[in-house]
């Protein structure tokens, strides 16, 4: 998916880029929206080099479940990793 960079979404990429320097996140706090995720995995993905299998998101708020993650349909906001999958044979 192709996107023109408006300067909204340059000023969102540049602002939730730059709250992840000191994280291991690519970027951090977006808020939940469709097109925000598509739009920060595409940016990750681009930045990084990478596939779009190596590119994991982990949604932020509140924790409703026994679990210790937040569900996305509970999410106020989403952060997006880059972690590179390594396929290991057997014997490795």
């Amino acid at each position: 998916m192709k996107y023109v960079m408006s300067e909204v979404l340059i000023n969102l990429i540049e602002k939730h880029h730059s709250k992840a320097e000191k994280f291991n996140s690519v970027v951090k706090g977006v808020p939940v929206s469709k097109e925000n995720l598509e739009l920060m995995r595409c940016f990750a993905q681009g930045l990084c080099g990478c596939s779009r299998s190596d590119i994991r998101v982990m949604y932020r708020g509140p924790r409703t479940g026994s679990a210790n993650v937040t569900l996305r349909k509970d999410a106020v906001a989403f952060d997006v990793y880059h972690t590179p999958r390594y396929k290991v044979g057997y014997g490795n």
